[in-house]
């Protein structure tokens, strides 16, 4: 039986739909999702990991275990960092070289499915989803639903080579691991991780570097 993603995710169906969504104040309820989010982060870590900021990020592998679920993914802001720096540098790095990881870490788990988006924007779930999550490819979008001190209602929206999958994800908590630093001084060297603090700092003011022109435009005179 199949059930709309608007029910759930309004936010998630207005971006797969391609539709604007309006509160009935004229706020944007993209606005008010991101308030919801500054008003939690204490209890999601890294706010500029969400509201978009891993989209197009590759996944890299994910693992269900027990009572935890770990999503690991190429954080692809910091590889159009990688992308962009060994372009202006002239290195001989490639694009599948610059792995740029970061995992995030679901704690006990109360509900964790996994849906196919239709055309319609209609939820079909899928039975066996331990064997599909192999199948996610790039992650785009997440609606939290609920945020606090011990539980966490999220719903993730990945595209495999076909087609948009949404997980949902029920959870006491979220933690992250990440290796992107570390990851950047291994492929390029220590003596350059200074750059890569540099656009850290700005990211986590929410700059966009999503993009290899933004990312060069950036590091031009930084290099």
């Amino acid at each position: 039986m199949s059930y709309p993603l608007r029910a759930k995710y309004p936010l998630l169906h207005s971006v797969v739909a391609s539709e604007e969504s309006e509160t009935s104040s004229g706020r944007s309820s993209w606005e008010r999702y991101f308030d919801m989010l500054v008003a939690s982060e204490v209890y999601v870590p890294r706010l500029s990991f969400f509201f978009g900021g891993l989209h197009d990020s590759r996944v890299l592998g994910i693992e269900e275990q027990e009572n935890h679920l770990t999503i690991r993914l190429n954080d692809f802001s910091s590889h159009c960092i990688c992308d962009a720096f060994a372009e202006l540098k002239g290195l001989p790095s490639t694009c599948e070289e610059h792995i740029m990881p970061v995992s995030l870490r679901f704690e006990s788990i109360a509900l964790c499915s996994l849906s196919m988006i239709t055309h319609e924007s209609e939820l079909l779930p899928i039975g066996r989803h331990r064997d599909y999550l192999r199948r996610l490819r790039t992650f785009l979008y997440d609606e939290f639903r609920d945020i606090g001190p011990e539980h966490i209602a999220v719903g993730l929206v990945f595209f495999t080579d076909t087609e948009h999958c949404l997980l949902e994800i029920e959870a006491q908590g979220l933690t992250l691991q990440e290796d992107q630093r570390s990851a950047f001084a291994e492929i390029f060297g220590p003596e350059h991780v200074s750059v890569f603090d540099a656009y850290w700092n700005e990211r986590q003011d929410g700059k966009f570097f999503g993009d290899q022109s933004v990312a060069s435009e950036f590091l031009k005179t930084r290099i």
